[in-house]
């Protein structure tokens, strides 16, 4: 992502009225917002972490049957699960990924 390229909204104001001319409040606030989301959209895209987690039957009975069917379960030599892993996105990498500050910097 090129945050640098983010103009505020006070820039993005005068681009917006320098290539349309007059725009109403509606228009600018929808076209700001779109900006915004598209750059938010790449940036979580970009720093989205997957992580990996295993959970055993026997220490963790409740996680594991919670993602027994969804994870890849581990099973000994006679076919019995125990075990599953399993992956995700982690949410805070995501969730972090494009700062407020980014939205309402000013100048």
């Amino acid at each position: 992502m090129k945050e640098n390229k983010i103009l505020s909204a006070k820039e993005f104001k005068k681009q917006l009225l320098k290539e349309r001319g007059i725009v109403s409040e509606y228009e600018l606030m929808s076209e700001f917002a779109k900006l915004h989301v598209q750059q938010a959209l790449e940036s979580a895209a970009e720093k989205a972490n997957i992580k990996q987690y295993y959970y055993d039957k026997c220490d963790d009975n409740a996680l594991y049957q919670k993602y027994k069917n969804v994870g890849l379960q581990r099973t000994d030599e006679d076919g019995i699960p125990y075990g599953v892993y399993v992956t995700k996105i982690d949410e805070n990498s995501i969730l972090s990924a494009y700062p407020e500050e980014l939205i309402i910097k000013l100048l």
